[in-house]
């Protein structure tokens, strides 16, 4: 009986971190960008952020990947976010400037953005891969037209994951 007493105490007291443990010490990689990141016209767990975690997971990579896309954001909104966004614990960032910029008119300012985003991340020793179109301009589109399927954010997620392994090296 008293030995039961121990175990039930040692179960109930280290449920909580053994629950935990998944995040716990979690490297995290943080995706900024517009809405091809933040995964508009498909649920969260269908975004690339969330489908790049799940293989990261899979493989045994202690990780979190942070969704801070946002929908609409110029290169000037990601610099604006890029302090809240990113953490102490924070290892890589992806980067996926999109064309909102052009779309509303601010493209003189993208390179500048972009260099800027660049300069603060190698100033805290993050590193970043940047995420062009081209990297996903083949994969299969919504019916709008523009954003992704939940097919085409995992062949994203798919396509990214070495580099990003590599990254977290």
């Amino acid at each position: 009986m008293k030995t039961t007493l121990h175990i039930l105490t040692a179960i109930i007291f280290c449920t909580p971190f053994i629950l935990s443990a998944g995040y716990g010490n979690a490297a995290e990689v943080v995706a900024i960008g517009a809405s091809q990141t933040f995964g508009k016209g498909v649920p969260r767990r269908a975004a690339y952020p969330a489908q790049l975690e799940k293989l990261l997971r899979d493989k045994g990579i202690n990780v979190k990947v942070k969704n801070a896309g946002i929908n609409g954001a110029t290169t000037g909104k990601m610099l604006e976010t890029l302090r809240d966004a990113i953490g102490s614990d924070t290892k890589l960032v992806l980067l996926q400037p999109g064309s909102n910029d052009a779309r509303k008119g601010k493209q003189d300012k993208t390179e500048q953005h972009i260099r800027k985003l660049l300069d603060k991340l190698e100033s805290r020793n993050i590193r970043y891969i940047i995420v062009r179109k081209g990297d996903y301009a083949e994969y299969p589109r919504g019916p709008d037209g523009l954003h992704l399927t939940d097919d085409g954010y995992a062949r994203l997620a798919k396509k990214l994951l070495p580099r990003v392994i590599a990254a977290l090296r």
